[in-house]
């Protein structure tokens, strides 16, 4: 096991390790240039743009583990690709943490709803990935993923909305860069910023057991399509 993490980490953290270090060099132009809101808006749009970016890049590696065959090494192991995916999920969630420990401020910190978030989308991608992998068709497969991945990510938010707006004013799409009054509610993968109010407790606990839902429901699903015939 320690050799297939080892190999995971090789395979996904590259790009991780050059965001880290450019977000620990803004961090610090930040800290220096305190009364500078050109430097703030910099920032939040690196930061917007980089998240982004790392879940995309996390989702397409995990989509090569399940749908290429690009690394022997991972096929010369002893281990499924039902384990292989599902470690590669791990240390993605991990990874992508991190990032979020860097940028966050601590006016808007919530480790435990980020990581929910985190681990709510990733159980959606490996679930997906490895149900829709038992096709033959593999472009069939892939566009099916993706339609139904983007399909809950958009429905999930709109959902919440439709139901909490009399509580959710005003409110944005994207992560707050130490904003004042403001808390952020993650909706699986995308956060929402809203400010404080009466409404917040509400708002929070219904998206943490939405989140706690879809990992447990997509867990038991993973497990239980194990049996599935995957090429590997």
């Amino acid at each position: 096991m320690l050799a297939l993490i080892k190999r995971l980490l090789k395979d996904n953290a590259g790009l991780f390790y050059y965001i880290y270090s450019l977000e620990i060099i803004l961090r610090l132009i930040k800290n220096i240039w305190k009364q500078e809101a050109m430097i703030d808006m910099i920032h939040s749009l690196w930061v917007m743009v980089a998240a982004t970016l790392l879940i995309i890049y996390s989702t397409y590696r995990l989509y090569r583990l399940a749908y290429t065959r690009d690394s022997y090494f991972y096929y010369s192991l002893k281990y499924s690709i039902h384990q292989v995916l599902l470690t590669g999920t791990g240390i993605n969630i991990i990874l992508n943490l991190n990032f979020y420990l860097l940028y966050c401020p601590a006016k808007t910190f919530d480790l435990f709803g980020k990581t929910l978030s985190l681990t709510s989308y990733f159980v959606l991608v490996v679930t997906f990935l490895y149900l829709f992998r038992s096709l033959s068709h593999k472009v069939l497969a892939r566009n099916i993923f993706l339609s139904t991945l983007l399909g809950i990510l958009i429905a999930y938010p709109l959902a919440f909305y439709n139901t909490f707006q009399d509580k959710m004013k005003p409110f944005f799409i994207g992560a707050s860069s130490g904003m004042e009054k403001v808390h952020q509610i993650y909706t699986s993968i995308l956060p929402i910023t809203i400010e404080r109010s009466s409404g917040l407790h509400i708002l929070t606990s219904t998206s943490t057991m939405v989140n706690l839902i879809i990992i447990g429901l997509g867990l038991l699903v993973y497990f239980a399509s194990k049996p599935l015939k995957v090429n590997w």
